[in-house]
């Protein structure tokens, strides 16, 4: 896990300068967005349990429970990751979208008008 964070910090924040392209907005949801995500197939797996009690005490069971968990987490990592390319991509060509697209700075607010 530390590996992976570790790739995921040089790859993303410091070659990518993620971080220029990103906004207080985006900073904000995209945990709670992830965390949504885990709670469902927790949730999922919860349902399970209630249906078929005998899936509780199945070592398969909690296997792919952690493994659906951790393909609802690369997924979610590769979306977050893919949406801020195609923020710096547009931002690269002059071309306004998204979340924060009338913000003048990076993490600050429009100017009132």
């Amino acid at each position: 896990m530390i590996v992976s964070h570790g790739v995921s910090f040089v790859r993303h924040f410091l070659l990518r300068r993620e971080y220029l392209h990103q906004n207080v907005l985006g900073v904000i949801v995209w945990p709670y967005a992830r965390m949504f995500l885990v709670c469902v197939v927790l949730a999922a797996g919860l349902v399970a349990v209630a249906v078929a009690p005998g899936l509780a005490e199945a070592t398969t069971f909690t296997v792919v429970i952690i493994l659906v968990k951790l393909a609802a987490d690369v997924a979610t990592h590769l979306f977050e990751h893919r949406w801020l390319a195609d923020r710096q991509s547009q931002a690269a060509t002059g071309q306004s979208g998204g979340w924060g697209a009338a913000e003048g700075k990076r993490g600050t607010l429009p100017e009132p008008s």
